[in-house]
């Protein structure tokens, strides 16, 4: 129901893990002929909005989502996948 939305959580930062994901994604995204992906990233997650945009992805704005009982700004990152 999300729409070709992604999520993923990395511990080790730097270690090129998240790249080797968002790579991983767009693979199956293509495979599932889907036309973007798209994730929902904290503002303040400044290792997070990097890893998005050396892969690609184009920042699309901001948009509030509840967290633990609380609206947080976060910033919508979306990748057109070729054909």
């Amino acid at each position: 129901n999300r729409q070709g939305e992604i999520a993923f959580f990395v511990d080790t930062p730097n270690a090129g893990i998240g790249s080797a994901l968002l790579i991983a994604i767009e693979r199956v995204a293509k495979e599932a002929r889907l036309a973007t992906i798209w994730a929902w990233v904290f503002v303040d997650n400044i290792p997070a909005q990097r890893v998005f945009i050396k892969n690609g992805f184009e920042q699309a704005g901001k948009k509030g989502r509840i967290y633990e009982d609380r609206v947080t700004q976060g910033i919508i990152f979306n990748k057109k996948i070729s054909r």
